[in-house]
C-alpha cells in the first residue's frame, strides 16, 4: 500500500521541481530572496503533506503527521 501511494505521489511531483528550479534561478537575486523562498517552500510542503494524507483517505492522524514532521524538522529547515 505504501509503495503504491509513493508511486502516485512521485508521478505527480517528479517534474515540478524542474520548473520551480528554473523560476527560482530567474527571480532570486540575493540571500534574502533565497531565505524567503526557502520559507515559502517549507510552508507549502507542510500543506502538501496534509493534502496527500487526505488524498489517501487520511491514513495518518494529525498527531502522527505532526510527530513525524517534528522528528525530521531540523533536516527540512537546513
Amino acid at each position: 500500500m505504501i509503495a503504491r501511494a509513493m508511486e502516485v505521489i512521485y508521478q505527480d511531483e517528479k517534474n515540478h521541481y524542474k520548473e520551480a528550479a528554473r523560476e527560482a534561478a530567474r527571480v532570486l537575486q540575493n540571500e534574502r530572496d533565497l531565505a524567503r523562498m526557502k520559507k515559502a517552500v517549507h510552508e507549502v510542503s507542510l500543506q502538501r503533506v496534509y493534502m496527500r494524507n487526505e488524498m489517501f483517505k487520511e491514513q495518518l492522524t494529525s498527531d502522527e503527521i505532526k510527530s513525524c514532521l517534528t522528528s525530521r524538522m531540523y533536516r527540512v529547515i537546513d
